[in-house]
């Protein structure tokens, strides 16, 4: 507080606002996007990713309800925010989303088998997704992440922001291989039906005509009036296309 404040009546106020129970987090974001969200209007936005880990080792004893941070000892939580960019001059509009959370207890034995969103790499996919739904205004954006981003939550989420019309602007060589779209047009010609309403309708080729066949191997029925695919589809229709296109690799080693 005595960052945050210049005077003693300052820090008193917020002290009383961060302990005043009907002010939570979640608003405290989600207000802070909202007008993020403002400055985003019309842009192409560049969405930023990164983990933060607070370490609260050295206040351990004034401290309540954290969980344990990398080291596995002290105590502290996670911060996942999502920053928005303007990706044609860089200028910082904001903070879009981000994920808070605490780690209790051991990594499961069973981790890898998990399904996506029950592993703490899905705040790569939260985040993300909760950035996009707040930026409303927004035509176009693009999501960032370190090395250390999970690659199948990135895949995942650029399929969802590529889903419809706005993923006919990019080629779906930006996620996926040259051996990849061979699989994926045999996939496409087994997954369309005869009607003209269970064909793939996006431009060959393109991100939302990948996104169209991964989100059918999903479970996604592929009609239009149906409530579009979100990512835990995606994340189950990349498992089975992986499994396909590997199957195909092993099978056409040349």
């Amino acid at each position: 507080m005595r960052r945050l404040a210049d005077t003693r009546a300052e820090k008193v106020a917020f002290t009383r606002l961060f302990r005043n129970r009907h002010v939570s987090k979640q608003e405290i974001i989600r207000a802070a996007a909202a007008r993020t969200a403002e400055a985003a209007a019309g842009r192409h936005v560049l969405l930023i990713e990164d983990s933060s880990e607070i370490n609260y080792a050295a206040k351990t004893a004034r401290k309540r309800g954290l969980g344990r941070v990398g080291n596995g000892k002290d105590v502290g939580l996670f911060v996942h925010p999502a920053l928005a960019v303007d990706a044609a001059d860089g200028s910082v509009l904001g903070l879009a989303a981000a994920t808070i959370w605490r780690r209790e207890g051991k990594k499961a034995d069973d981790y890898q088998a998990l399904p996506i969103e029950d592993k703490e790499s899905y705040k790569w996919i939260a985040t993300a997704k909760a950035a996009r739904q707040a930026l409303t205004d927004t035509p176009l954006a693009t999501v960032i992440g370190d090395c250390e981003a999970d690659i199948v939550a990135t895949r995942v989420m650029q399929l969802v922001h590529g889903r419809g019309a706005a993923g006919q602007a990019f080629r779906a060589a930006r996620l996926f291989g040259p051996t990849e779209i061979t699989v994926l047009q045999a996939l496409i010609t087994r997954l369309e039906g005869n009607t003209q309403k269970q064909k793939n309708p996006h431009p060959g080729h393109t991100l939302a005509w990948a996104a169209w066949c991964i989100a059918r191997l999903g479970g996604w029925n592929g009609y239009a009036k149906e409530r579009p695919p979100g990512p835990v589809t995606f994340s189950n229709g990349l498992k089975r296309f992986h499994a396909i296109a590997e199957g195909f690799a092993l099978a056409n080693p040349n």
